[in-house]
């Protein structure tokens, strides 16, 4: 109730979303302090909450989910981390095109996971689509294509090294 007697109104849409970009910010604390269970805890309501506020499709849900990935790979999840990179690489194809530098981040981070698993040929594939958005939509001398450029580089070098016995 307000001063005057009356019932406040609920909380306008604009205000529950600046509570689920807070529990995002305590989310990235915890990450950074090695409190790994605690972010997915908070990165996990955000993804609900966003999905409530803006929709499963909306880019803020998005970034949430891709957030929840790199949690879960941290936690060496990787069967969920991979099952949440694929959900956004998907929906960022999909609403933002192929060469949305979103999209491409997802695409990156999804590569460079797999990559670590072993699975060079699909991560090649992966980076490859990366560099080829990024180059399209930043251009060939944005630090980004550059990166994605010398991973897929450093993939096809691992794929044709001969292990040494």
């Amino acid at each position: 109730m307000s001063t005057s007697g009356k019932v406040s109104p609920a909380k306008p849409a604009n205000s529950r979303a600046m509570t689920i970009k807070n529990f995002e910010h305590l989310a990235e604390v915890l990450k950074e302090q090695g409190k790994l269970l605690e972010s997915e805890d908070l990165y996990r309501n955000a993804v609900i909450g966003k999905e409530k506020v803006f929709g499963p499709n909306h880019p803020e849900t998005l970034d949430a989910k891709h957030s929840l990935a790199l949690i879960f790979e941290a936690e060496r999840k990787f069967e969920d981390a991979e099952d949440m990179y694929k959900q956004v690489v998907m929906v960022r194809e999909m609403m933002l095109g192929p060469n949305n530098p979103s999209t491409c981040c997802s695409k990156f981070c999804y590569a460079d996971m797999i990559r670590k698993l072993g699975r060079k040929k699909e991560a090649h594939g992966l980076f490859q689509q990366s560099f080829d958005g990024y180059n399209e939509s930043l251009g060939p001398e944005h630090k980004n294509t550059k990166l994605a450029k010398k991973r897929m580089k450093a993939v096809e070098k691992e794929m044709h090294s001969c292990p040494i016995l």
